[in-house]
């Protein structure tokens, strides 16, 4: 299934079969603000580009961080993001931000504590090879079951989520979402001619099987089947997404280490 760039910034992931995660997308002017009641959710801010002001308020007590992120590009720096248990939440912005809030529902009871996650705090590693070797930035923590990360590809027409992967354990209630950026890169293609990627969907997807494929634009929303879900590049389009996914509570949210299994024999 796929949302499409001004359907995901009106209303994110709202209003599809998914059950537990969300998504939302919003770009703030400079002054203005945002605000959230996620009081039976794991949540994760990330800012996409520019600064923010982060204030959340649960059962857990008050916490407040100011000029998060910075970030002139996705594709060239890494990201700061802030990791809440259940929580009302208010961004404020001092200067234009765009910022995705990421969450996963049913976490009344979560033991996770509040968390400021700088670069420097991240997993970052780089998987798979030749064409389809990518830069995998792990934000994913162990007292929490929402899993997320950001996935760089190494170059125009390269791929990720190849060679294709079988998941571990129970993926019967597994859900996994990816919001997608694009760069044309300078010197391939037409000054008209816009990033594009293909995503394959090839599993089961909300009790059904599906067979598609699908072109993708630049913030574009992409919600995966269990199965198989590769995605390429075009010869001039470099490729980043930021990923969460997450599974059963008695398996820790995720019935598998995401980047794992990603060039390593036991799991291709």
């Amino acid at each position: 299934m796929i949302i499409r760039r001004d359907e995901f910034l009106e209303r994110g992931t709202q209003g599809t079969f998914l059950k537990r995660l969300k998504l939302v997308r919003r770009q703030i002017e400079r002054g203005g603000g945002a605000f959230f009641r996620l009081e039976d959710h794991e949540v994760a801010v990330i800012p996409l580009t520019g600064k923010v002001d982060v204030k959340a308020e649960g059962e857990w007590g008050k916490r407040k961080w100011l000029d998060v992120g910075g970030r002139e590009s996705v594709f060239d720096e890494l990201p700061t993001i802030v990791m809440l248990p259940p929580c009302q939440l208010v961004l404020n912005a001092h200067e234009p931000v765009d910022v995705l809030i990421a969450s996963v529902s049913g976490r009344k009871k979560t033991k996770a504590l509040p968390r400021l996650i700088r670069p420097e705090d991240l997993e970052v590693v780089f998987v798979g090879k030749d064409s389809y070797k990518r830069q995998v930035r792990s934000m994913q923590q162990d007292d929490y079951v929402l899993k997320c990360g950001e996935t760089i590809h190494s170059g125009p027409g390269t791929w990720s989520s190849w060679p294709k992967h079988r998941e571990v354990g129970n993926t019967e209630r597994v859900e996994e979402v990816k919001f997608v950026l694009l760069k044309r890169v300078i010197g391939w293609g037409e000054d008209f001619v816009e990033p594009w990627t293909v995503v394959v969907q090839d599993g089961m997807m909300h009790g059904e099987e599906i067979h598609e494929v699908h072109k993708i634009s630049s913030g574009d929303v992409i919600i995966q089947p269990v199965g198989r879900h590769p995605i390429v590049g075009s010869p001039f389009t470099n490729v980043y997404y930021f990923w969460i996914l997450t599974g059963p509570d008695e398996l820790g949210g995720l019935p598998k280490k995401y980047g794992k299994f990603a060039g390593e024999s036991d799991y291709v």
